[in-house]
């Protein structure tokens, strides 16, 4: 059992209670402090459908690509063999995270954020901690 350090927030911490088979388990239940949500355009499931440096064709290698944004400041995202559990904040019409998980079995985390455009499609950027960045796009599932 793990004992949370001073800084529960930690990420270092975080990831050690992720493991390569439930990486939400890092967030789970925490929410956002003191960001109450009442309402953000991108709270829901959003299907991955295309990647500034990945081939459409690869997002879905595991399982179909999506990213999901709880209204209680938790979330998801899967792609190719990435796998990460998020912490979000919200606005209208956008969300900033901190996230968790692994990449090819290897663990990984990082930041991100996403904003709705006017045509109805999420723009989602994802990085890694001293590592890559990319940019996916998605539609409501």
């Amino acid at each position: 059992m793990l004992v949370a350090p001073p800084d529960a927030n930690d990420v270092t911490w975080r990831m050690a209670e992720c493991n390569a088979h439930n990486p939400t388990a890092a967030f789970a239940g925490r929410g956002v402090e003191g960001n109450p949500v009442t309402k953000s355009a991108v709270i829901g499931k959003w299907r991955i459908f295309e990647a500034d440096d990945y081939a459409a064709r690869d997002l879905d290698l595991v399982e179909p690509a999506f990213i999901q944004f709880n209204a209680d400041g938790a979330g998801q995202f899967k792609f190719i063999c990435v796998d990460g559990a998020m912490e979000c904040g919200y606005s209208a019409n956008g969300a900033d995270f901190d996230w968790v998980g692994v990449d090819e079995m290897d663990e990984a985390s990082g930041s991100g954020d996403a904003d709705l455009g006017e045509d109805g499609i999420l723009t989602i950027t994802i990085s890694r901690f001293k590592g890559h960045e990319a940019t996916f796009s998605a539609r409501r599932w």
